[in-house]
């Protein structure tokens, strides 16, 4: 029963590397690695335009859809027919600020479920070890939080494969919104 378990643990959690997803671990995203059009004009400080400000705020947030976002941001150039390079420049510095605030809180957080998954999977291991050492002597107690350590476990990785996918879904959005900002220049 312990290999079957441990068959089912992660490398990254196996290995006890502190970054618990497959996909490599991005810290930050620059404006090289999104950005394809022509460099961008220096345009100051992108808070200094509240309502631009606002904007990049709410296209931002993990929960924003990014055909919604994408929409605002359409809605928003066509509102700014003027210095529209500056404003494009003050948009894509927003944006990957944000995207990179974002992401750090959001690396912080899997790094904080990685470790807890290494604990789940400690428990989960100790007590199939404590079960196939009883043996058929296991009382059902210890056979019950055997199999609810597993299940805690497993429950657990779903949602940390799922969580791991958020990085990337933020840089793929980003990429869109740069997308849209270089066709608006």
């Amino acid at each position: 029963m312990k290999g079957l378990f441990l068959m089912l643990l992660p490398m990254p959690l196996l290995a006890a590397e502190e970054w618990p997803c497959m996909q490599p671990l991005v810290p930050s995203v620059s404006l090289e690695m999104v950005w394809n059009g022509p460099p961008l004009a220096p345009a100051g400080d992108w808070r200094e335009d509240r309502d631009l400000a606002d904007l990049v705020t709410a296209i931002s947030t993990p929960e924003t859809d990014a055909e919604e976002g994408n929409a605002k941001l359409m809605r928003f150039l066509q509102s700014r027919k003027q210095n529209r390079a500056r404003t494009v420049s003050r948009l894509m510095t927003g944006l990957i600020d944000e995207n990179n605030a974002t992401r750090a809180r959001i690396v912080e957080r899997l790094k904080m479920l990685g470790e807890r998954q290494k604990g789940l999977a400690d428990v989960a291991t100790r007590l199939n070890d404590e079960r196939d050492r009883a043996g058929s002597a296991a009382d059902q107690e210890l056979i019950d939080r055997a199999n609810f350590a597993q299940r805690t476990y497993l429950s657990a990785q779903s949602t940390l494969r799922y969580a791991c996918d958020i990085p990337g879904r933020l840089d793929q959005r980003l990429g869109m919104y740069a997308k849209t900002l270089e066709n608006a220049r």
